[in-house]
C-alpha cells in the first residue's frame, strides 16, 4: 500500500510546481532541443549576425529576464501607523442613526436600511463626519476636504511628535 501524502503537503507541492514551472520545463525543452539539433544547427548557420540581430536578441533576452524578475511579488513592510481618534461631537449612536434614516427615506427604504444597519456591526461608538449629522446629510466637496484635513493632519502631527 502506497503512503498517502497529507493534503497540506500536496497543496505546497502544487504551489511549488506552479511557481517554478519554468524551471521544471527547462530540462524538457533542452532535451527536445538536443533531439532536434540538426534543423537548429542549419538555422544557426544560415543566420547572418548583423548588429540589428544582435541588438534585438539582447533586447529580447533582457526583456524576458526583466519580466521574470518583476513578476515576483514584492514584500511590503508596515513601518509605522497612526490612529485617528475623532472628537466626541462626531459620535453617532445607533438610535440616532436609525432616526436619521427614518426622517430622510421613505418607510420601505428606511426598514431595509435599518436591517442593513443592524447587521453591519455599527455600535454606539461609531463616528461620522459633521456633514453626515445634518438632516438631510450634506456631503459636499468642502466638507470632505475639511474632514480629510482634520484626519490626515492630526495623524501626521501625531506621527511627527512621536519621532
Amino acid at each position: 500500500m502506497a503512503p498517502q501524502i497529507p493534503p497540506n503537503y500536496a497543496k505546497l507541492l502544487y504551489q511549488y510546481v506552479i511557481n517554478h514551472f519554468f524551471f521544471f520545463t527547462a530540462p524538457i525543452f533542452i532535451f527536445l532541443s538536443i533531439q532536434s539539433s540538426q534543423p537548429i544547427l542549419k538555422l544557426y548557420n544560415s543566420i547572418e549576425f548583423t548588429s540589428l540581430n544582435v541588438i534585438s536578441s539582447f533586447f529580447i533576452i533582457i526583456s524576458v529576464v526583466a519580466f521574470f524578475i518583476l513578476s515576483k511579488p514584492r514584500t511590503v513592510y508596515l513601518v509605522d501607523y497612526a490612529l485617528y481618534k475623532p472628537p466626541q461631537s462626531w459620535k453617532f449612536s445607533f438610535k440616532t442613526f436609525e432616526e436619521h434614516i427614518k426622517l430622510i427615506f421613505p418607510t420601505e427604504h428606511a426598514n431595509f436600511l435599518t436591517q442593513i444597519l443592524e447587521s453591519s456591526g455599527l455600535g454606539e461608538e461609531t463616528c461620522f463626519p459633521p456633514a453626515m449629522h445634518l438632516i438631510p446629510p450634506n456631503p459636499t466637496i468642502q466638507s470632505a476636504r475639511e474632514e480629510a484635513e482634520v484626519i490626515i493632519f492630526s495623524c501626521m502631527v501625531f506621527t511627527f511628535q512621536e519621532n
